[in-house]
This record gives C-alpha cells, structure tokens and sequence, in this order.
C-alpha cells in the first residue's frame, strides 16, 4: 500500500511538472497565432517524451525492462488519448463555446487520471 501512495505521489509530480509544460506551450504557441488544435498536437507531443521518460526512470523505475516494448506501448496509449483530447477541445471551443484556454485546462485534469491507470495497468505493469 505504501509503494502505491509513494508511486501516486510521484506520479503527480511529475505529472505536474509535465503539464505545467505542456501548457506553457501551448499557451505560446497560441500566443504567436498557431491554431489551438495545432498547438496542442505539437505540445503534446513534446510532453509525451518528457512524460515517458520522467515516468520510465522516476516513477515506475523501469529502467532496463524491455524499453522498445514499453516505449510503443507509451507512444500507442498517448496518441489515442491525443485524439481524445482533441476531439474534447473541438467540442468544448466549437460546440460549447469556451475558450480554447479553459477547454484545454478542464480536459487535461481529465485526462490525467485515464493517463495513470494506463501507465501503470498496460504500460509499467
């Protein structure tokens, strides 16, 4: 039970620190006019990277088990939730009329829990 709270702990962190990353650039990229959806693709996918490795070496410490496995399995899960997301923000900006800054917000508090019970069931299992 410990190990789970630490691992959930870490994982939050990190997590924080990724999203955090993710939407400063977005909101930079939306800053020098880059559509929203294109700005998220693009920062998605540069947090991904950071997220598998912050995930791979801090949280799930899986350092030398089978990485091209892990690292598809990673790559696979991120981009259906990619497509997830922006099926969400087109949705929340075009159907219900918010801003793609506050769309993108309650989307990824969303997202982050589907992201933890995918990484540590199917991916760091």
């Amino acid at each position: 039970m410990t190990k789970i709270i630490v691992e959930l702990i870490k994982y939050g962190f990190f997590g924080l620190i990724t999203t955090g990353f993710n939407y400063i650039l977005y909101l930079g990229m939306l800053t020098i006019q880059v559509h929203y959806v294109a700005s998220n693709i693009i920062s998605y996918v540069i947090a991904v990277l950071v997220s598998y490795w912050f995930n791979n070496r801090f949280v799930f410490k899986e350092r030398n088990k089978d990485q091209w496995n892990k690292l598809t399995k990673y790559v696979f899960s991120r981009t259906a939730l990619i497509l997830v997301d922006n099926a969400l923000l087109v949705a929340g900006v075009e159907i219900l009329g918010y801003s793609p800054k506050i769309a993108k917000i309650m989307i990824t508090v969303f997202l982050l829990g589907v992201n933890y019970l995918v990484s540590k069931l199917w991916i760091f299992n």
